[in-house]
């Protein structure tokens, strides 16, 4: 039985949340000690866990996972956007090269 688009989307984002959260969590170091990260849920779509940065300062990463729906007439297209992503960027760089 089919089940519907929102389900679906509920579905794959557990999914990937469930696998990020054990990639994240279970990770070894060179010892085979448990060296994972401590993994944050923070929002039905978004974990978050801290670190510490270059300066020794406390931070936090978060991530947030999304099935994005595109538009009315149109479906997300991934590929689509990094190659907008990549265009920009070439871009940017072209205007940093010129000053």
């Amino acid at each position: 039985m089919a089940v519907s688009k929102k389900v679906s989307h509920e579905n794959l984002r557990q999914k990937y949340l469930d696998l990020l959260i054990d990639f994240l969590s279970t990770k070894k170091d060179e010892n085979g000690e448990d060296n994972g990260e401590e993994v944050l849920r923070i929002n039905s779509n978004a974990i978050a866990f801290p670190v510490v940065d270059e300066n020794g300062e406390d931070e936090f990463i978060e991530i947030t996972v999304k099935v994005p729906l595109g538009t009315k007439d149109e479906a997300y297209d991934g590929y689509a956007r990094q190659e907008e992503n990549l265009m920009k960027v070439k871009e940017k760089e072209e205007r940093a090269k010129e000053k």
